[in-house]
Formats: C-alpha cells, structure tokens, sequence
C-alpha cells in the first residue's frame, strides 16, 4: 500500500484548525478500518461493483476477469474530500486527467497478445457513491489489479509514481 504521508506543517496546521476538520484522523482511522475488514487494501479481492465499461454496465470482476493484464481502478473521489486533499496541498486531479494518465500506462499487446502490465483502466466518478463505499473511499484512489482479481497496490492519493517505481 502507498500512502503518502502529510508534511510536518501539514500535520501541525491540522491539529490547531478544530475538531471538526480532522483530515489526517479520518486517514488514519480508514487506514486502521483495513485490520477488521472495512477497507479494501492489497492481498483483497475486488468486491463486486458495476461499473460502466467500453458503453455497457458490467460487474467489476466480469471487466477484470477478461483482462489479459493488469487493471487499473481509479476513484474520482467524494468533493468534500478532494477539497480537503486541496486544501492539505495534495494533488486533485480531475476525471479527464486522471483518465488520461491511465492511458498514458497503458499497455498493448505484443504479436503473441501478451500484456506486461496495464490492460484496462475503470475511473470512477464522484457521482458513482456504491463503487466509492464499497471499496471505502473518500479522497482520490487508485488501485492496481492483478489478473486473478486481487487487488495488487492501494495508493492515496493517486500518484502515477506509484504505479511506475
């Protein structure tokens, strides 16, 4: 799992704003939410969602199970959230670019149809609340699948480093 920690100011400027924006323990506490089953993490398997893929509503695990590669699962995230990621000075991305870097890591076949990494990337829209509770997020996310639908890497918030190192 990657998670990229706030800076020290960050921290410190969290603790003094009130007790009702509490961004670094509502991390945490979603962070810890993993040990009793509530979040999905790497070494999970992908709960089962729908999710519009290439015009046709389809299970997630249908989507993924056809994949020759790995699959990359991105969440918008809730507004509030992101804005709290904003003002916390973590990148926010918006659904055009976080659909455009997942294409920029994607992969094509080779003349014998194998794919190395990458085969399908799923961004799912703020709007999409079921898909966004099921896996338990608030803020932006990314998740990397393996092909026999487990999930390989969590990331928050979406780094394309992440990915690529």
């Amino acid at each position: 799992e990657d998670w990229e920690r706030p800076s020290v100011v960050n921290t410190f400027r969290d603790i003094f704003r009130g007790p009702t924006k509490v961004y670094r323990r509502r991390q945490n506490f979603f962070r810890w939410s993993s040990e009793i089953g509530a979040r999905i993490m790497a070494g999970d398997p992908v709960p089962p969602v729908q999710v519009q893929y290439e015009g046709l509503t389809q299970n997630l695990f249908d989507v993924i199970k056809t994949s020759p590669g790995w699959s990359l699962l991105m969440f918008e995230g809730t507004p509030r959230a992101n804005l709290e990621s904003y003002k916390n000075n973590l990148p926010v991305w918006s659904r055009t670019q976080l659909m455009q870097m997942g294409q920029e890591l994607k992969e094509f076949p080779d003349r014998h149809g194998y794919i190395g990494f990458i085969d399908k990337v799923i961004v799912f829209p703020s709007e999409d609340f079921e898909a966004h509770e099921t896996f338990c997020i608030l803020g932006q996310c990314l998740f990397l699948v393996r092909p026999d639908t487990y999930v390989g890497l969590r990331s928050e918030p979406v780094r394309k480093g992440a990915v690529t190192n």
